[in-house]
């Protein structure tokens, strides 16, 4: 059994500890970027520095970079959105580097079984407003938790939670539908979150965010498979839902569910497990009965029924729409920049028909078809000129998606 996540880790194997974010002391800055706070002691010889490294329509102050009501061990940051946005693609956030040093020091020190649980992630009240948001760069390992309504994204570098519509009152567990977590491998000393909000603003909106460096296992939930890319892509035929499982064990079967308001879920498809112990399975489905590409969103979840007939809930994920695919989620493009080879993956979306490569003026140097059946292809670009080239990627259901990649 593992534990509900994009990618499978072995952290499951140790206790996270308790970190102790309320010993704050500014280093430098007011609140705008670059401006640097040190959290004292927050582990026995380790302090916590963070640094505003970037910000979009968001300010903080430096009286506003935690607050203490709430959970006093947690970072809870305050963070204003001056300007009015209008779009439900608008993202507003502040960025932080995290780095752990030893005490008095900047020297960085790796972290063993650490775990940062999300709290009190909510939205407006109102499905045509914005949604807190909190994006947390890999390596690490998002987990299930139970009864969240919270939606996660992965792509090559970063892991998205995107709270669901409601409001909560108070910050308080009972509240897991508000909730998530992230785990990180052993040897992390340093990584980059966002905290903000997507979706129309008013101006002047201020939010608060609690961040609580340590695992809440009892609400985490443990599932009979690994899941791998999760996604969800809207087009004219329907929604394309798609996933791969790295583990299948005792396992029976899939059931996938929808839901237009990310709370009530109905059930679309039941799809056999094909997998086995330590193997790779990709699964692909059409929802066909999804309504055409509308302004309303579409949410899906996935419930794993093993052999005994025991079931857990997968994370929610929410369909996007081709062009608006989360910072590029259809296909992986890596190396890059690259040098000789380089690589494309499709992760669950469905296979690589053709891709075609063109330089900045737009001409075409590079084109090549493949298999319906191909999932991973590598491409020869070392006769490439250095510089900057695009990439475009298609499957044999039409989807596609451009990239741009470095050639050196």
């Amino acid at each position: 059994m593992g534990l509900a996540s994009v990618q499978a880790s072995a952290q499951n194997s140790c206790q996270p500890p308790v970190y102790y974010f309320n010993n704050l002391s500014v280093v430098n800055g007011s609140g705008g970027v670059n401006s640097t706070y040190r959290f004292n002691s927050v582990l026995s010889g380790i302090d916590a520095l963070i640094t505003v490294i970037k910000a979009q329509n968001a300010q903080m102050s430096n009286s506003n970079m935690d607050n203490a009501n709430g959970y006093a061990l947690a970072w809870q940051p305050f963070v204003s959105f001056p300007s009015r946005r209008n779009n439900s693609s608008d993202s507003s956030y502040l960025e932080y580097q995290i780095t752990f040093v030893a005490s008095g020091t900047t020297t960085p020190v790796s972290q063993n079984c650490m775990a940062l649980g999300i709290v009190d992630l909510d939205g407006s009240g109102s499905g045509s407003s914005y949604r807190e948001m909190i994006k947390i760069a890999l390596p690490g390992t998002p987990t299930g938790i139970d009864n969240s309504s919270i939606s996660v994204y992965q792509d090559n570098s970063w892991v998205l939670f995107k709270s669901g519509i409601s409001q909560f009152n108070n910050i308080d567990t009972v509240h897991s539908a508000a909730m998530g977590q992230m785990n990180f491998p052993t040897g992390v000393s340093s990584f980059r979150i966002r905290v903000g909000i997507v979706g129309p603003v008013s101006g002047g909106t201020q939010r608060q965010f609690s961040l609580y460096f340590k695992s809440f296992a009892a609400l985490t939930v443990p599932l009979p498979v690994y899941l791998s890319d999760f996604k969800a892509v809207r087009n004219d035929a329907g929604v394309n839902i798609g996933w791969i499982s790295t583990h299948e064990s005792n396992f029976s079967h899939f059931e996938l569910f929808r839901s237009f308001d990310g709370y009530n879920f109905e059930p679309v498809q039941t799809i056999s497990g094909k997998g086995s112990y330590n193997s790779i399975s990709h699964y692909k489905v059409l929802d066909e009965t999804m309504p055409a590409i509308n302004d309303g969103s579409v949410y899906y979840k996935l419930k794993m029924t093993d052999l005994d007939a025991q079931w857990v809930w997968s994370h929610t994920i929410m369909g996007a729409n081709t062009e608006q695919i989360l910072s590029g989620n259809l296909f992986n493009v890596y190396p890059n920049p690259v040098s000789d080879q380089l690589c494309i993956n499709s992760g669950a979306m469905g296979t690589i028909s053709n891709v075609r490569i063109t330089d900045v003026c737009g001409i075409i140097v590079l084109e090549q078809s493949f298999g319906t059946d191909s999932v991973q292809q590598v491409l020869h670009v070392a006769d490439l000129p250095a510089g900057i080239y695009t990439i475009h990627i298609s499957d044999a259901d039409g989807l596609s998606e451009e990239k741009r990649f470095i050639k050196f």
